[in-house]
């Protein structure tokens, strides 16, 4: 996967920085997004066990992909993620709690900060070592050869900044990690849309549009489950060319009228069809709510993407309890 590619799914997680000096702890408390998920531990110990606590959930590549099985299409194939694994997810508080990022200073009085950093067991959780003048050979020397992921000098104008900075982007690779793992393991080639940098860039600026915190790869029709951070859900139709052909097969083995097979044919409209929609039975099937009108993006190949708020789905999901500001509030009451 490369840099611009979208993660298969991506959830806020918890950073935590480790530093015996409460100045700096509450200075970078001020710093830090209100939106980011940052403990701060002036006690070591009590850190490192924050850190290997055990989350009621196993990460997701542990739990939702089944074994490899060849088949000439990713939705078979890549990632057996539907609606109903999903749901164990989203209607988890506890993924936000798992542990993304580790900040810890490198000179602290019951134990140094790389020696820590080292020993964390947990996979994929990222590190970045702080250090003083007089550590920063031995940091460089750590980060060079991959013992941390980055190391940040200390007493600096910008060592608040990077800290943030370095924290919000190994978020991104924590997961990117985790999915590299899982496709070098299937052996299988990724699906196309995650990779074309067309298709991420459109992807961001829907996030930021909506305040999307979370998303989910799912294929049934290709695209995402999307949520903010304080639970609303969206759909995302991502299809390609070939994908709309698809469609536009299915409504005339379904007998649609004709004006929706040429709207389908003509790209003015793609569908969200999926499984389950023979429990219409001998009822005229409501091709026009199923109907909506796509974006085109050219890329590596022709795209069409649709977004739907409020989508028809089977998840049983309570945004008042398991919504990233529900998780939020509960560490602000801990406090």
């Amino acid at each position: 996967m490369s840099d611009h590619s979208i993660p298969l799914y991506s959830h806020p997680t918890t950073v935590i920085v480790i530093d015996d000096n409460d100045l700096f702890l509450q200075s970078l408390d001020l710093r830090m997004p209100a939106t980011m998920a940052c403990l701060r531990f002036h006690n070591p110990r009590q850190a490192v066990a924050r850190i290997h606590e055990e989350v009621e959930l196993l990460p997701i590549p542990d739990r939702c992909f089944s074994p490899p099985v060849k088949s000439l299409h990713w939705r078979d194939s890549i990632v057996q993620l539907d609606l109903s694994l999903i749901e164990q997810e989203i209607n988890n508080l506890q993924r936000f709690r798992r542990t993304s990022v580790v900040v810890a200073d490198f000179m602290m009085p019951a134990v140094d900060g790389l020696s820590l950093l080292m020993n964390i067991k947990k996979p994929w959780v990222k590190t970045v070592l702080m250090s003083g003048a007089n550590d920063q050979t031995v940091a460089l020397k750590a980060f060079n050869d991959g013992s941390i992921d980055r190391y940040v000098a200390k007493g600096r104008s910008t060592t608040l900044d990077l800290v943030v900075q370095y924290s919000q982007e190994l978020q991104r690779e924590y997961f990117l990690d985790q999915q590299r793992s899982i496709q070098e393991s299937l052996s299988l080639n990724p699906p196309k849309l995650l990779d074309d940098v067309t298709v991420s860039r459109y992807f961001a600026a829907l996030a930021e549009q909506h305040g999307f915190v979370e998303h989910y790869l799912v294929g049934d029709p290709p695209g995402f489950v999307l949520l903010t951070n304080r639970g609303a859900m969206q759909r995302l139709i991502i299809l390609n060319d070939s994908e709309v052909s698809e469609q536009v097969e299915y409504a005339i083995s379904r007998g649609a009228p004709n004006a929706v097979v040429k709207a389908l044919s003509s790209r003015s409209r793609i569908g969200y069809f999926c499984e389950g929609d023979e429990i219409y039975g001998d009822e005229p099937f409501p091709w026009a709510e199923f109907l909506l009108t796509p974006t085109r993006l050219e890329g590596n190949e022709t795209w069409w993407a649709a977004l739907i708020s409020n989508p028809p789905t089977d998840i049983d999901f309570r945004s008042v309890d398991s919504s990233y500001t529900a998780y939020l509030e509960e560490l602000d009451a801990k406090l």
